[in-house]
């Protein structure tokens, strides 16, 4: 099976995992792993071992979606998967992706903070990937208490990702991210009224997107703006 057909097959793939088709994912994704493998055997090419970090990563994005039981298993991946990016040079920016998003989903956003910057370095000719990443940076600037850092941020992202020069698919994943972050943002900042607003502009672009994850969280961001305060006496 050549590259072209690999790329097929992962783009059936991924189209299935982010219409929230996870057992269908699962199997393409696992057919996949396979036949990617079989081809590393001996001495790949650059461009075979490219498509193999791709492949990985994307792997490694199905099971984070599967659940928080298989976080650890997905960092264990994502850092043998950078591992192998080092020690063949491919320079491929998904494999600093499979760590830093993990360790983000898990809590330990000082440590992802400088695997963010790094893909945003490499993405400087794709606006929509750096802004992905920015907007992830974004979060973890939040999280760790860098509110107005976070804010500048955000506002750099959002621009970047509506631009997509590279003219990549799942804009809408994206951009209902950024939108979501920056809400919380916002909410963090006591600007509720205007974080409640682009809460529900994150989930107007999520649906027209049809991504049904972010669908999820953007349903959830918005339930948060809408819980009324608790009066404990």
């Amino acid at each position: 099976m050549n590259i072209n057909q690999l790329k097929k097959k992962l783009d059936k793939a991924i189209y299935a995992r982010e219409k929230g088709q996870l057992t269908e994912s699962r199997i393409l994704f696992e057919c996949l792993v396979k036949l990617i493998k079989e081809k590393i055997n001996g001495k790949p090419s650059k461009a075979v071992n490219f498509i193999y970090i791709t492949i990985m990563a994307e792997n490694i994005i199905q099971l984070r979606l599967e659940g928080q039981q298989k976080l650890r298993q997905a960092l264990k991946l994502g850092q043998e998967l950078l591992n192998y990016d080092k020690k063949y040079k491919i320079n491929n920016p998904l494999s600093i992706r499979s760590v830093s998003n993990i360790l983000a989903d898990l809590g330990k956003y000082e440590m992802a903070k400088p695997f963010f910057k790094q893909m945003i370095q490499m993405y400087q000719n794709n606006s929509l990937r750096m802004g992905e990443a920015q907007a992830h940076l974004a979060y973890s600037f939040l999280r760790t208490g860098r509110a107005k850092e976070a804010n500048n941020l955000i506002t750099l992202a959002l621009k970047n990702i509506k631009a997509n020069t590279a003219e990549e698919k799942y804009q809408e994943v994206r951009e209902s991210y950024a939108l979501i972050v920056q809400s919380l943002i916002y909410k963090t900042m006591g600007k509720i009224k205007d974080g409640k607003k682009i809460a529900k502009q994150a989930l107007v672009i999520a649906q027209a997107g049809h991504a049904t994850h972010r669908i999820r969280q953007a349903k959830e961001n918005l339930s948060s703006f809408e819980l009324k305060k608790t009066k404990l006496f």
